[in-house]
């Protein structure tokens, strides 16, 4: 079954500059795992999916979020974990909330974090993948923390950084992108001249000063690290596309896609349908593949214009148009398709490696774009 979903977030759209109180607002996206957090022009987080450990509404425990709800005002930039989020406000302070098992919200000693915590002030980025967390200081200062591991700071000169599901890559303002993996103690240098980086999951992105899309980690046959039927990791950045226009990278688990200057958006790798399974704790556990709803190919395809953001959780991806309209499309088992509705394709029980009996439910009926919502 076809869908079309248009949301409404902002009638007009103006460059951030820098976080201050009286800066203007750049609306964006991010999403991970099943949930999604909108940036509308005026300051306000919109957020819908899953919301087992009250990663989407702050403050709320419903099981999910099946329409875009405030969870947070006054906000400059947003960035969604697996089941927490974080977004940073006018005063660039850098708040969380949602699950906290992982220390993820290191602030709080709560397991699950229904309301905004403050996690530090001064902050101009931040990443979150799975349970890892990132972010930059206004003094370039990189700090690093989740999978259970306190805060640390591991960089200086830091423009931006991403987190994967075990490592961190670094852009620093001389164009050196570094690497570290969870645990360890320095910072591998990988590529010179970059422009922008990305990652998620285990993928890892880098684009050049020369409009070169570097790729690394690991690779499959779905095309996921814009390559042709490669399965192995690689450990060092392997160039598989040029062009002159490239200005943005955005990462998913097994598809990607990245932003000319001319606001085109291209994308490869493979959009799965996931079943979700949660514990008794509201822990997703597993996300077992479905099937494949649509596949890109591993070479970078243009299929997009007018496009001013881009976010993608495990089974579903989110544009932000030019004109306002967010259109979603995917798997729709937590709602992360936003129109107020959820789609239950198949129910059974499974047991994991621990022995948890667990709910599985899959979805895989939506491809393309439902009924406009707007949110003013």
């Amino acid at each position: 079954m076809k869908r079309y979903f248009a949301l409404i977030i902002a009638l007009m759209f103006i460059s951030l500059s820098a976080y201050s109180e009286s800066a203007a607002v750049s609306p964006m996206l991010s999403a991970d795992g099943a949930h999604i957090l909108a940036l509308d022009s005026n300051g306000n987080v919109w957020a819908w999916g899953s919301n087992q450990r009250g990663e989407s509404a702050s403050g709320k425990a419903d099981e999910r979020i099946l329409s875009p709800e405030i969870a947070f005002q006054n906000a400059r930039f947003v960035s969604a974990g697996q089941q927490f989020s974080m977004v940073i406000d006018a005063k660039g302070d850098l708040y969380a909330w949602g699950d906290n098992r992982e220390k993820q919200i290191f602030a709080s000693q709560d397991e699950a974090v229904r309301t905004p915590a403050l996690l530090m002030e001064n902050v101009l980025y931040a990443d979150a993948c799975d349970s890892l967390a990132a972010c930059i200081t206004e003094d370039g200062e990189c700090f690093f923390w989740g999978n259970g591991a306190d805060k640390t700071a591991i960089s200086q000169n830091a423009v931006k950084c991403e987190v994967g599901m075990d490592f961190i890559i670094i852009l620093t303002k001389d164009g050196k992108v570094y690497e570290r993996a969870f645990g360890e103690g320095e910072n591998a240098l990988m590529l010179e001249n970059a422009t922008d980086i990305s990652a998620s999951g285990e993928s890892r992105y880098a684009l050049t000063s020369d409009g070169s899309l570097y790729a690394w980690g690991a690779a499959a046959s779905d095309g996921r690290l814009a390559m042709s039927g490669s399965t192995k990791f690689l450990s060092a950045p392997e160039r598989v596309f040029q062009k002159d226009n490239l200005s943005a990278l955005r990462s998913g688990l097994t598809f990607s896609g990245f932003l000319t200057n001319k606001s085109e958006l291209y994308l490869w790798g493979t959009l799965y349908s996931y079943m979700t399974a949660f514990d008794g704790n509201g822990t997703a556990l597993a996300a077992l593949v479905d099937g494949a709803l649509l596949s890109y190919g591993h070479e970078p395809i243009r299929l997009y214009e007018n496009v001013k953001d881009a976010a993608f959780g495990d089974a579903f991806i989110a544009l932000l148009f030019e004109s306002g309209e967010v259109y979603t499309w995917g798997s729709n088992d937590q709602g992360q398709l936003g129109n107020g509705s959820y789609t239950l394709i198949s129910l059974l029980e499974a047991e994991d490696d621990e022995g948890y009996e667990i709910e599985v439910i899959s979805s895989a009926d939506s491809v393309f774009p439902n009924i406009p919502i707007t949110i003013k």
